[in-house]
């Protein structure tokens, strides 16, 4: 028997097979010791969910032709990492709609919980997905 959770966001509910979600992400081991209740998020929740969505993420990178042309002709890690970054800051739907690739893997009480703390998420979120694009241009 699986669990359903349900909540009400803008007015409309939403289903979600959480042994279902929780099934697809892949297993990362780390080292745990003392994490804070973010850290602990990010790697029991994030890191998977990202890791999951890794080809999807670069597939829908390279589909991006301003990202593609400024990326053209540059070696150096640093200047990449710039280019990246800077991709984020002018680009700021794109980088919702990758955050949202990642948020709609989540169960709903991940999700609320992503809610409550969602700027410094947002971040984490950010900087984890600007680290697997650059791996692959490097």
């Amino acid at each position: 028997m699986t669990f359903r959770t349900a909540f009400e966001f803008n007015c409309c509910v939403v289903m979600r097979e959480e042994s279902e979600l929780k099934s697809l992400r892949p297993e990362i081991f780390s080292e745990q010791t003392t994490w804070t209740e973010i850290e602990t998020f990010q790697n029991e929740v994030l890191r998977p969910i990202l890791k999951y969505q890794h080809d999807l993420i670069l597939c829908l990178t390279q589909q991006e032709k301003l990202f593609q042309k400024q990326m053209t002709n540059i070696s150096s890690i640093a200047q990449k990492r710039d280019i990246i970054k800077r991709f984020f800051l002018s680009q700021q739907n794109y980088k919702y709609f990758l955050i949202g690739q990642i948020c709609g893997l989540m169960t709903t009480n991940e999700f609320e919980f992503y809610l409550k703390a969602k700027k410094e998420l947002d971040k984490r979120i950010t900087n984890m997905l600007a680290g697997r694009i650059l791996s692959h241009y490097c």
